[in-house]
């Protein structure tokens, strides 16, 4: 093999910095902003610094430490539980109207929006569903209605 001095025959070494800078981006895009978490990742994984960032996985699981930093406290029970500024807005951005109803030491929270209820009340056909499997530690059950 014949090579010539000053040419490289593989790619330019990532410096550590770089990748530094890259994940505190990501760092700050997590804490700014609701983008999904796969996305930042792949977002800021440019390709040259692609092998010398962790894996995307790795990324995600930074992406949501980061966003469980700037959550309060997980309550302990459902009485613990109060929702202030962020907390009683839709994704969409609009007001929950909002049940809190408790009784005999239990408690239930009921969530919906004023398009929401419009909905329902429209709707032709209701159906209802509840869980006792995929729900916070702090209730008995998830019940949906859908219209």
């Amino acid at each position: 093999m014949i090579s010539v001095r000053g040419e490289h025959s593989h790619e330019a070494r990532v410096h550590r910095s770089e990748v530094l800078e890259t994940m505190h981006k990501v760092r700050m895009d997590a804490a700014e902003s609701d983008t999904k978490p796969a996305a930042i990742a792949n977002h800021r994984a440019r390709k040259r610094l692609h092998a010398s960032l962790p894996s995307e996985d790795n990324m995600v699981r930074t992406i949501y430490k980061v966003r469980k930093l700037n959550l309060p406290a997980e309550p302990e029970t459902a009485n613990d539980i109060t929702l202030e500024h962020n907390w009683t807005l839709a994704p969409s951005g609009e007001p929950w109207n909002m049940a809190d109803i408790r009784r005999n030491g239990e408690r239930a929270l009921v969530f919906a929006t004023e398009g929401n209820l419009q909905k329902l009340a429209e709707a032709n056909v209701r159906l209802a569903d509840g869980t006792f499997k995929s729900i916070l530690k702090q209730f008995k059950q998830l019940y949906v209605i859908h219209g």
